[in-house]
């Protein structure tokens, strides 16, 4: 703890001195505002800085506001009480209080964010100085000039709330309260202004001389010459002093600085491009910021701001110095001086040497250790020792062109695209292929952590572990140009995906800046107070690792950077580095960076100096386009509902790079939402808000101290009159008698409707009981039916089907007894097989209709079912002389409902034995998985075209039902088919007919097994 307050306190002694070192020489860089950027016009008679850092200008246009990145004019069309445009003056008093005077005399009070005005009679409005805080004095002043002051502009200087110096003629009087004490001469051309200096009054004239006025305990006034300058004495000095120690003189259009050295004043030039032709009309400075504002009377205003970054360039008219930029690669040598990898030697500011060696070196490969420079010239790693001048070859590889250099004690760790070399002594230890011939890696840095390398390339990270001799990759996709570690974490500067954070083998993606700028990263350096300053192809940009830790703990945290550009000073905004080193440190502190200008060094901690925790303004509140009296606490607002727009303008002043976003709102209440607000436009539209009560928060991060600047305030959204409980207590009331109502009418309409009704039932009931005895009788006829269909199905089935099947059987068994009637039984015999079938079918057929089959599946060998039709029907078969094959394997069981399937193939095994004549007739089955195939096929005569198409119709369900009960013709498209077709939907098999006239029929039955 000891050490850390040390450290900080080295640090603090640091910056104290190097702040005043720039003090004493500020360098500055130049903008220029004009009507262009935003003015209202180019004549600027007076300008002043306020405390909170806006920068206020008299114009005769208005009274303009700046608050480092918008304009904003106070006038008639804006301010009811201001009655005139033309702004003379503006004034501080001791207090900080800021008074401004237009033509007329009107003495306005800027509030920073508006104006008050003093209702008084018109006053002097070219005051020069410090105006006094007393009231009596001040409004004394304020009338007709009782003290016969010169004439305008006059000057004032407050000593303190009672004294006051003021000018007169060649004079210079004292005043306490309203009363001249003491006047004493001023033997020059014209006083040209009081200013004070460590406490003490001082007297600057128009010729350049300068004293200091004592005033004695009574009052009395004398003057002490301090200095006089020997200046072009037919050119007046003009001072302008705003503040104390912070005087500013113009001379022949030449601004400088006022400081003492050695009791002495001396004067420092800080600007000297302001033409002739143009007048200057104030100066003021930023006290926080240092930036010098200077106004011109046709020209507009210049901004000085401080330009604390420098470069290291070769010296002027130096021979043989090459003026390249562009330093990729340079490293610290003896704490003072700069090696690059373009063989300059940098001591300070300017390049004092060159590496006399005439070889080609790598210009992107450098490194120092124990007082040797190590570069690298394609495969060869060579030192060089400065102050002898000798170069010597202490390695070399195999491959050649070695990308990264480093040290770590006496052991070298070097890289090319193929191999990683590790030498101790200048002999190689370790060597370790990366990659191979096809697919070669540049590396571009490397970072050792314990046994671990961490190794940046063109294609991701590669991690190499010493002890296990091995490689990993991660992150293919990643182009990384360099590496650094704080905190064991590992930050990744890519060139396309911004800075990557490596921790514990998880990668975290940083977002980026505002306008997605810093993806195009190249290096990181961190400063002790846990800043990091990051390098890229659009400029220098800062985060702060509080913010790191938290992006990395949640995802959606979003990181706020500060960028630094030609904005700020930088001569180039694209940095280049990304080389192993590119960024370094010296012992002073100061970080050095690679860019296309050359080497820019600075100190971060005067750099990253941000603006003190000023308070954000509300300029302007409008609701529905119409301003809004703003108390500061709590606005009632009455909902529109064709338009709820509320508009909030404010302001705050912010003198860095005007492309730093650090605004924000969040809205909560029935709606919570928020976003980010562009300091260019600083504007938050809220629309269509819902009743109720909001909390509206601006808020403003203030740089790196984790401090916030936030204004609050409620607005108060009011209710429509249907958002009020009387208003529904109301609607319910009204809406429940409507209802009440409504019911009552239609219970009065229903029992209508029942008398009605009673009739009507009373005239259905009669006419019901008439249909139930209609119905009685019918069911009694339909009983008998019933009985006669069940009589008849029983007669087939035995008084019809069983004599023919007996006369069949009869005459079968007596054709080879009876030669001579052999012929007359086989007419009777096939005559009474027809009708057997055909009675069979109707049979069937009727038990179809009755719904009286059912399936019942079970497992039945299908070649002993085909047998034994072919069986049945063998003489049938004999006497047609067709020839019968059962070619279905006699091992194939399949699952089906045997009736059914008996009765399908009976029919049409029937068909082909009647009907064909000295033809085989053959059956044969194929099974694939659950699906099966029956195959009955002819070679008989086949069937018609017209017969066939009735046969089709029939098996697809397409006749027409009632044409059977006509005829019933089974050598047509009779009742065997219709049998065959309904009863194959039963057991879901699928029949399909084919025939040709001359070539015989095939029937197939196909089906999907069941399991």
């Amino acid at each position: 703890m000891k050490n850390d307050k040390f450290k900080h306190a080295l640090l603090l002694l640091f910056c104290l001195v190097f702040n005043s070192l720039v003090a004493q020489n500020q360098k500055y860089f130049s903008q220029h505002l004009t009507q262009s950027e935003g003015l209202p016009q180019n004549s600027i008679n007076k300008l002043l800085f306020t405390n909170y850092g806006f920068l206020w200008m008299a114009t005769e246009d208005g009274l303009v506001r700046y608050d480092g990145v918008n304009f904003k004019v106070f006038s008639m069309f804006s301010q009811s009480i201001i009655k005139n445009d033309r702004f003379k003056s503006i004034i501080k008093d001791k207090n900080d209080v800021v008074y401004v005077y237009n033509s007329i005399g009107k003495q306005y009070i800027i509030n920073e964010n508006k104006l008050s005005i003093n209702d008084l009679s018109p006053s002097f409005y070219h005051l020069n100085g410090l105006h006094p805080s007393n009231n009596k004095f001040n409004s004394v002043l304020q009338k007709s000039n009782p003290f016969k002051l010169a004439p305008l502009p006059f000057h004032v200087m407050a000593v303190n709330d009672s004294l006051m110096l003021a000018s007169r003629a060649k004079s210079i009087v004292l005043f306490k309260g309203n009363k001249i004490i003491d006047t004493l001469k001023f033997m020059h051309k014209q006083l040209a202004s009081f200013f004070i200096w460590n406490n003490n009054y001082f007297i600057f004239s128009k010729d350049g001389v300068i004293y200091k006025i004592e005033i004695s305990n009574k009052y009395k006034l004398s003057l002490i010459k301090i200095t006089s300058f020997n200046k072009d004495a037919r050119l007046l000095y003009k001072v302008f002093f705003k503040h104390s120690n912070q005087v500013f003189v113009t001379h022949n259009n030449i601004v400088y600085k006022l400081n003492l050295e050695k009791r002495q004043f001396i004067l420092e030039p800080i600007y000297t491009s302001i033409s002739k032709e143009e007048i200057i009309s104030d100066i003021d400075v930023h006290e926080e910021h240092g930036i010098v504002a200077i106004g011109t009377l046709t020209n507009g205003i210049y901004l000085l701001r401080p330009n604390h970054f420098s470069y290291m360039r070769n010296k002027l008219n130096a021979p043989n110095y090459n003026q390249s930029g562009q330093h990729f690669a340079f490293t610290l040598y003896s704490d003072s001086l700069i090696v690059t990898a373009q063989k300059q030697i940098f001591n300070g500011e300017y390049c004092q040497t060159l590496i006399d060696f005439n070889k080609p070196l790598s210009q992107e490969v450098i490194d120092e250790h124990n007082g040797y420079i190590y570069f690298a010239k394609q495969g060869d790693i060579i030192s060089y020792h400065p102050p002898t001048k000798i170069f010597k070859n202490v390695v070399k590889t195999t491959s050649g062109d070695v990308s990264v250099i480093s040290h770590w004690g006496d052991t070298l760790f070097c890289a090319d695209q193929r191999y990683l070399y590790i030498t101790h002594h200048n002999k190689i230890i370790t060597k370790y292929a990366h990659s191979n011939a096809k697919n070669q890696v540049r590396i571009n840095d490397v970072l050792k952590i314990s046994d671990t390398i961490y190794l940046a390339t063109s294609s991701g990270l590669l991690v190499y572990n010493q002890k296990q001799n091995n490689l990993k990759k991660y992150r293919e996709d990643l182009s990384i140009r360099s590496l650094s570690i704080y905190e064991n974490n590992i930050f990744l500067c890519t060139f396309g995906n911004g800075i990557v954070v490596f921790d514990k083998h998880k990668f975290y993606q940083l977002n980026y800046d505002a306008l997605g700028l810093l993806s195009k990263s190249h290096v990181t350096l961190s400063d002790s107070m846990g800043r990091f300053w990051i390098g890229t192809n659009n400029g220098l940009y800062v985060m702060c690792y509080l913010d790191v830790l938290r992006r990395i703990k949640d995802t959606s945290y979003t990181i706020n950077y500060t960028k630094y550009d030609k904005q700020n000073g930088l001569l180039s905004a694209e940095f280049n580095g990304g080389k192993k080193p590119s960024a370094i440190v010296d012992k002073n502190g100061l970080f050095y960076f690679s860019t296309m200008s050359g080497i820019v060094y600075f100190n971060p901690y005067v750099v990253s100096k941000i603006y003190k925790n000023v308070p954000i303004f509300i300029d302007e509140f409008k609701i529905n386009d119409r301003p809004f009296l703003y108390d500061g606490k709590e606005i009632n607002i009455s909902r529109d509902e064709s338009k709820s727009l509320i508009n909030i303008h404010f302001a705050t002043p912010y003198w860095k790079n005007k492309e730093n976003e650090v605004l924000f709102y969040n809205v909560e209440g029935p709606l919570k939402f928020g976003g980010r607000i562009s300091l260019s436009n600083p504007v938050i539209n809220i629309s269509y808000l819902p009743s109720g009560q909001y909390k509206i928060l601006i808020f403003k991060t203030n740089g790196f101290d984790d401090q916030i600047q936030q204004i609050e305030f409620t607005v108060n959204i009011q209710k429509q009159y249907y958002e009020f409980w009387w208003f529904w207590i109301f609607v319910v009331t009204l809406l429940a008698s409507l209802i009440i109502l409504s019911v009552y009418l239609y219970n009065l309409s229903l029992l209508k409707q029942k008398q009605m009704l009673e009739s009507v039932v009373k005239r259905r009931t009669q006419d019901l009981e008439i249909s139930n005895q209609m119905l009685l009788a019918s069911e009694g006829e339909l009983k008998q039916t019933v009985a006669v269909k069940s009589k008849l199905v029983s007669i087939i089935s035995h008084d019809i089907v069983t004599p023919l099947k007996f006369m069949s059987m009869v005459t079968q068994s007596n054709l080879d007894k009876e030669p001579d009637i052999k012929g007359l039984l086989t007419d009777v015999q096939i005559t009474t097989g027809r009708l057997y079938q055909n009675a069979q079918n109707i049979l069937n057929w009727i038990k179809y209709q009755d719904k009286r089959i059912t399936t019942v599946y079970e497992a039945v060998s299908l070649y002993a079912l085909v047998q034994d039709v072919g069986d049945l029907l063998r003489h049938a078969t004999q006497i047609n002389q067709n020839v019968f094959i059962n070619d279905i394997d006699p091992d194939v069981i399949i699952k089906t409902d045997k009736t059914i399937m008996v009765i399908l193939l009976q029919n049409i095994i029937a068909n082909s034995v009647k009907y064909s004549k000295q033809s085989q007739i053959k059956v044969s089955y194929s099974g694939i998985g659950h699906s099966h195939l029956i195959e009955i096929a002819d070679t008989g005569q086949g069937i018609a075209p017209q017969i066939l198409h009735q046969i089709t119709q029939t098996l697809t369900g397409t006749y027409n039902k009632q044409e059977i009960s006509k005829e019933i013709d089974s050598s047509n498209t009779g009742l065997g088919y219709v049998i065959i077709s309904e009863l194959s939907k039963l057991i879901e098999v699928t029949i399909k007919l084919e025939s040709t006239v001359g070539h015989g029929t095939k029937v197939t039955l196909y089906w999907k097994g069941y399991d």
